[in-house]
């Protein structure tokens, strides 16, 4: 035999030996599994239902938590990220040469608004006390 055969029957063996190790389980058992039954009675059926909620107070939120932290907010901030980068530039650039086309016809119409809220003003600031005396006033006369 020589060497290249040697080595592809030694290769051949081990493949088969490690196929037949992970495609064929072992009938190992957990020592602490706790082996499955169907429920007695109603006292059974709630008392592992309150279990459940118990433990299920206790590890959902950390749980949720972890996920949020490790799942979702990666996914989102890379999506955010490539937005950004492919899409978002180009809005930024469109939008800011339009902020520059309409800020003097902003700025005039923020200077009238100003204006507007100068001569209401007082109008607006006069007291509630002053009002009512304005509408007793006006009732007497009636």
């Amino acid at each position: 035999m020589t060497k290249t055969t040697k080595t592809l029957i030694n290769v051949t063996t081990l493949s088969l030996v490690l196929i037949s190790l992970t495609c064929f389980p072992f009938n190992v058992k957990a020592q602490d599994e706790i082996p499955l039954h169907a429920p007695k009675d109603l006292e059974e059926i709630q008392e592992f239902g309150e279990g459940m909620l118990e433990a299920s107070k206790e590890q959902l939120p950390d749980i949720i938590k972890r996920l949020w932290n490790e799942d979702v907010m990666p996914l989102w901030q890379k999506m955010y990220d490539w937005f950004d980068l492919n899409i978002g530039s180009k809005f930024k650039e469109v939008f800011d040469e339009e902020v520059e086309k309409r800020r003097p016809v902003v700025e005039q119409e923020y200077e009238k608004e100003k204006e507007e809220v100068k001569e209401e003003l007082p109008i607006v600031t006069q007291s509630l006390w002053e009002r009512l005396l304005e509408l007793w006033g006006k009732e007497e006369d009636i």
